[in-house]
């Protein structure tokens, strides 16, 4: 708050001593007694008023990367189990590439728009993304072996592809990365991976929608790993550097800088 208005408000007593108050005779109360409440003109209380509603803006925080990497290394995961394994390989995916949360629904493994070896994984994404245009498509997704195994995407999507085969069969047509765990067999929508990211920010202490991980990301590689914006711009399929600065890298919450970054085995191509 600019200097002069802390001053004035500091004096408001001042300020209201010189604001002469007059009593409605003519008001009465409904038992009939006159109203003693002194009123103050238009113009003075609005001149008192503004000094108290026009504070500063403060710039939001988002949580810290650090909070979802040190859990995510701490999990143990049930390798047999598919909620435990889908939503880990959704996580993990989410991390190393900065997207949202809709473009997962686009991943697919079908021959042509899925590629796996034993140190990488390389999906063409589905046309759909919110950026896609008719002169405009996604770039592919790249992701390499990581040592740590909670890290290692490659890792994780083979066990995704063993654990869900026998819940797949169930129809001949379904070729997305991510179907439902249980109840009807199909494709898993958007609410659902979502839902999947909550129980995991849950678990990690993070009371924070489970969209806000693409920010999350965005200001871990801009602020911490103090990559070049236009790397972070393809990485993060982003079309307006504006968007980005305006909407997303904001100021982190007790960052750390010894923990591993998904982002590093992550690249478009």
């Amino acid at each position: 708050m600019p200097e002069m208005e802390q001053s004035l408000l500091a004096s408001r007593p001042q300020v209201q001593s010189h604001c002469t108050p007059f009593h409605n005779t003519e008001s009465r109360t409904k038992s009939n007694r006159p109203t003693n409440k002194p009123t103050y003109t238009v113009s003075e209380t609005t001149a008192i008023g503004s000094l108290e509603v026009e504070k500063p803006k403060l710039r939001k925080n988002i949580w810290s990367l650090d909070m979802i990497l040190d859990w995510v290394q701490r999990l143990n995961v049930t390798e047999d189990n598919l909620y435990q394994v889908t939503r880990h390989t959704a996580l993990l995916i989410l991390l190393h590439s900065g997207r949202r949360i809709h473009d997962l629904t686009l991943q697919k493994i079908s021959p042509e728009q899925f590629q796996i070896t034993e140190n990488s994984v390389t999906f063409w994404p589905s046309f759909g993304s919110k950026t896609d245009s008719d002169n405009h498509h996604q770039a592919g997704w790249h992701l390499k072996r990581n040592e740590t195994k909670n890290l290692n995407a490659v890792f994780w999507v083979k066990k995704l592809l063993e654990t869900s085969q026998s819940r797949r069969s169930a129809r001949q047509d379904l070729v997305s990365l991510f179907i439902t765990t249980r109840g009807i067999v199909r494709d898993a929508s958007r609410a659902i991976i979502a839902g999947w990211i909550k129980s995991c920010f849950k678990e990690a202490g993070i009371g924070a929608s489970p969209g806000s991980i693409r920010a999350a990301v965005a200001t871990d590689q801009f602020s911490i790993q103090g990559r070049d914006l236009d790397e972070i711009l393809q990485k993060g399929n982003w079309r307006s550097r504006q968007t980005v600065f305006k909407h997303y890298f904001k100021e982190i919450a007790m960052p750390k800088e010894d923990i591993q970054r998904p982002s590093d085995y992550f690249q478009c191509i």
